[in-house]
């Protein structure tokens, strides 16, 4: 099959997230449900539109590897396409008349990071109606972006207030050098605080182009959050939740 390389590489590096999901099993129109090893994110995208659904499922042990090879010799602003093919446990990928190269396709089931269509939905489900979906806009993610960038911390806060426009997203411990970004946008019913992965948040907020198209929305006593970007869902856990 003949795929756009900007479309194909911008979703697997959305998959990837920086070497957090490093292995996926992909399903039909290259849908995939993940868990990092860490087992505190699950990623989900339901398939790109306009491409051809794959024959079977494959499996991708090293999704940095795919992106390089379908990256290499190619423009993505000249919307080149590359040929893509699966073939006796091999992803194949032929640029014109630049050659090929005949990676290995796993065995679906060695892809410890993949998760099934079913549990996937129940997941995802777990988020209904009576939790608010809130815009993360362009000045809170921009902030995000650029406090992270000097102060590198390992772990970022959401304080969540019920005082109208009190909310924030703190970077670092009190007891360190702390940034904050306010986040007025996020109402509750009670005050508390989520402590996320700094890494982790920060791979994802890094994946956010469209800011028309981001938010976040905050499930029950479990703390978790998904965030999402477009078609693409991030179900993260916290590492701490504190009172």
């Amino acid at each position: 099959m003949q795929v756009p390389v900007k479309v194909i590489v911008e979703h697997l590096k959305n998959l990837h997230l920086d070497g957090l999901l490093p292995e996926v099993v992909l399903r039909e129109q290259f849908s995939c449900g993940g868990v990092t090893t860490d087992k505190t994110l699950l990623v989900h995208h339901p398939g790109l539109d306009k491409i051809e659904p794959l024959d079977d499922e494959v499996g991708v042990m090293d999704l940095s590897l795919l992106i390089q090879v379908l990256n290499k010799g190619t423009s993505p602003e000249a919307d080149d396409q590359v040929s893509v093919e699966f073939q006796e446990h091999r992803i194949v990928v032929e640029q014109r008349n630049r050659g090929k190269i005949r990676l290995v396709t796993p065995s679906t089931a060695t892809i410890s990071t993949a998760i099934s269509d079913d549990n996937m939905e129940q997941v995802l489900n777990s988020f209904g109606d009576e939790y608010p979906v809130t815009p993360l806009s362009q000045d809170v993610l921009e902030g995000l972006g650029a406090f992270y960038s000097i102060l590198k911390p390992e772990q970022i806060f959401l304080e969540v207030r019920k005082k109208k426009g009190a909310s924030l997203w703190r970077l670092g411990q009190e007891t360190q050098n702390v940034g904050e970004v306010p986040f007025a946008a996020l109402k509750s019913k009670e005050n508390h605080t989520l402590a996320f992965s700094g890494p982790h948040l920060m791979a994802i907020f890094g994946r956010m182009s469209d800011f028309t198209k981001s938010s976040i929305q905050l499930s029950g006593d479990d703390g978790m959050v998904a965030l999402r970007s477009g078609d693409y869902t991030y179900i993260l856990s916290p590492m701490v939740d504190e009172a």
